[in-house]
């Protein structure tokens, strides 16, 4: 089951991370529900934040995303109440098979 709630970025703050050699690396810490979510240097902001703004603008307007859906909706194949009918191998209807009172509930 999926949670109720979208994963979002909820705090940035900047940040040294200490690397396990010593090396210290200044940066932005992304946090999100789970905890650290990135350390970024600030190239790497720029960059993100440069992909970011680039995917934002390639997003489909609501109205859009609005009829793509309403149109994936309608092309789904919509289950049948009954069965379809059979036919033999040269294309002659067979009568339906027979069910017991509990197969046909």
């Amino acid at each position: 089951m999926q949670p109720d709630f979208r994963p979002y970025i909820s705090r940035i703050y900047p940040d040294v991370w200490n690397t396990r050699g010593g090396e210290r690396i200044n940066g932005i810490v992304l946090f999100g529900f789970s905890g650290i979510a990135a350390h970024l240097t600030p190239a790497e902001c720029f960059s993100l934040a440069d992909q970011l703004v680039d995917a934002a603008e390639r997003l489909p307007s609501p109205a859009e995303v609005i009829r793509t859906e309403a149109r994936r909706r309608k092309a789904q194949r919509k289950p049948s109440l009954h069965s379809p009918r059979l036919t033999a191998a040269d294309g002659t209807e067979e009568p339906p098979l027979e069910t017991t009172p509990a197969e046909s509930e």
